[in-house]
């Protein structure tokens, strides 16, 4: 998980034990929405970002800006409270936001004949 629990569990002011694996996999499975919307490898620390050379490397991949971390928090505060319903777009506004400044635009590849 990339965004800290203790700062997530502030945030929701959820102070039981027992939610922990709850917020994690909310927290997971948002970070992972996020990372997929960017189209590029999010890390928690830059130790962490395979280096040149490495199979895993992506020359595109990230440290986590504190907007990655603001948005794991709102949509994880919206799927915590039930806000974010099937009805709801595929990223909220402010959500989206936070993250287009970061997205990758990838080239994509050319048509061959």
């Amino acid at each position: 998980m990339i965004t800290d629990l203790a700062i997530l569990k502030e945030h929701l002011r959820a102070s039981a034990e027992i939610q922990n694996g709850l917020i994690v996999l909310y927290a997971e499975a948002v970070e992972e929405r996020l990372t997929a919307f960017l189209d590029r490898p999010v890390y928690a620390d830059a130790a962490l970002i395979p280096a040149p050379g490495d199979p895993d490397h992506d020359p595109l991949a990230i440290v986590a800006p504190r907007a990655f971390h603001v948005a794991v928090m709102l949509l994880v505060g919206m799927i915590y409270d039930g806000e974010w319903t099937q009805a709801a777009p595929d990223l909220p506004g402010p959500v989206r936001s936070l993250m287009e400044p970061y997205r990758a635009w990838r080239d994509l590849p050319e048509e061959r004949p």
